[in-house]
């Protein structure tokens, strides 16, 4: 082996890894170095051929599956069902108003009512029972 070749299982690990077509390697200098084992070695040739067919017949499925996919429009069909499913309805952002709104009117009639029908008199002594939920107990206080 000379001081700038590659192995031949360094060259079979290559070109399983990055495939038959030499030119879409990272690193030009390792490519460079397996074209050269390739054209000395013949049962490597064999693996390069083997490799640069798998590619082929892999990228002619590829191009079966996108014509397929983009037969069957089932990209638009899953794009649409996910944005109908993300979009937010158009009265989501009412119901928050309305739950504010009821809120206020609540505490607005509770107050008109307690300075309209209740009438309190200065003499008459009230009670307030408290239940706080940590103790489980009523608390009085007067």
């Amino acid at each position: 082996m000379t001081p700038g070749s590659i192995s031949e299982d360094t060259a079979r690990d290559l070109l399983d890894r990055y495939g038959g077509d030499l030119s879409r390697w990272p690193d030009r200098t390792l490519a460079r170095r397996a074209a050269e084992a390739t054209l000395a070695n013949p049962a490597l040739r064999r693996h390069l051929d083997a490799a640069r067919a798998l590619d082929s017949g892999l990228s002619s499925l590829r191009d079966s599956l996108d014509a397929e996919i983009a037969s069957s429009r089932a990209v638009a069909r899953v794009k649409a069902s996910i944005l109908s499913r993300t979009r937010p309805r158009p009265y989501e952002r009412l119901r928050w108003a309305a739950a504010i709104v009821a809120i206020m009117l609540a505490g607005g009639l509770g107050s008109l009512s307690d300075f309209t029908i209740v009438d309190v008199h200065e003499d008459d002594q009230s009670s307030v029972v408290l239940v706080d939920p940590l103790v489980f107990g009523p608390l009085e206080s007067e």
